[in-house]
């Protein structure tokens, strides 16, 4: 690792973060890019060449590793921290030459308050077993809402918390509970490696960042079943094609059992999306199934949560419904409202 790339990727960093970025984007060709609420914006930096990406990347990873990403392609992440303010790192080969993708995260936790966690969550995070499933498209929001109702539980219960991240995205401090965080390719080999560690260690709750395998989803389910509280995080576009999903994992013939055990377990799922806001910024938007007995059935028999004979279960949350509701007081445009009613 270059002193010199090392600094110049710090640089790098700050100016996004301070400038309010999500993103940042080094490309050979292309001036260091940022995502600020949603949108790509060049900077007036020079565009980078070869040798630089190159160099920067050597700040991330070992120049082994990056020979190796140049020979076989593929993508490497990792995560780095810099003052108050950490970097999740993905670095990759494209038409030959190296690219970096770099997500900032500030090393505090946001609080619920602070995002507007709904409800729901909140008290799905204080039952002592069963699972919670965040969800939403890239870039959502929902693995910061995720950390945040985990630090929350850290806050306020004495419990034994356990994740098992790829990458770690944010450092939890441990307040009320003891806090043990395992990152996939440093301190274990794979995440249901992890998981079966954990069966020895006393966990009381246990994170999940990604959930990538069959495997992984039953090991998941199983220790929900077995008196923990699971949290973990998944790509989907509303709470029902999250179960959709979960369901569909799992071949026909084990697929009954698994959703009358996902019907079991289940204490809450959320999706989100992040909506621009009338004045600058973004807010996040919720869809929140907490489900009660009609919904258990439904999800256990595969069919739709929501074509149901009685009202919604009290803290539900349906996201036309939020998006509309922003609109109405003013939060977002009736257009952008509009827009993203189109896209559920």
């Amino acid at each position: 690792m270059s002193e010199q790339s090392s600094v110049e990727l710090e640089k790098l960093v700050m100016m996004a973060y301070s400038r309010g970025a999500s993103d940042l984007h080094l490309l050979v060709g292309e001036p260091p890019t940022l995502r600020i609420d949603g949108v790509l914006e060049r900077t007036d930096i020079t565009p980078l060449t070869a040798n630089e990406t190159r160099a920067i990347a050597s700040a991330v990873m070992s120049s082994d590793k990056i020979e190796q990403i140049e020979r076989e392609g593929g993508a490497v992440e990792r995560s780095i921290t810099f003052g108050e303010v950490a970097a999740r790192f993905c670095v990759a080969r494209v038409s030959g030459d190296i690219s970096i993708s770099v997500r900032l995260i500030p090393t505090s936790v946001p609080s619920v308050d602070m995002l507007g966690l709904p409800k729901g969550l909140i008290e799905a995070g204080k039952a002592p077993m069963g699972l919670i499933v965040f969800s939403g498209r890239i870039g959502s929001g929902k693995s910061t809402a995720a950390y945040s109702l985990l630090d929350h539980i850290n806050s306020n219960s004495s419990a034994n918390i356990h994740t098992l991240e790829d990458p770690i995205m944010y450092r939890l401090i441990p307040k009320k509970s003891l806090v043990q965080q395992r990152e996939v390719g440093v301190d274990i080999p794979d995440t249901i490696s992890g998981l079966r560690q954990l069966i020895h260690m006393d966990p009381d709750v246990i994170f999940m960042s990604e959930v990538k395998t069959l495997e992984d989803l039953q090991a998941v389910i199983t220790a929900a079943e077995t008196g923990h509280l699971v949290i973990m995080v998944m790509h989907a576009d509303s709470p029902e094609e999250a179960i959709q999903r979960i369901g569909d994992v799992f071949s026909e013939q084990i697929r009954p059992f698994y959703r009358k055990a996902l019907a079991g377990v289940l204490r809450c799922v959320s999706c989100q999306r992040l909506i621009p806001k009338i004045g600058g910024g973004r807010v996040a938007v919720f869809g929140v199934l907490v489900p009660d007995e009609e919904m258990r059935t439904a999800i256990a028999e595969g069919e739709d949560v929501f074509s149901r004979k009685t009202p919604l279960p009290e803290n539900c949350i349906r996201m036309p419904d939020e998006i509309n509701r922003m609109a109405r007081e003013g939060i977002i445009s009736e257009e952008t409202a509009k827009a993203y009613l189109a896209d559920i």
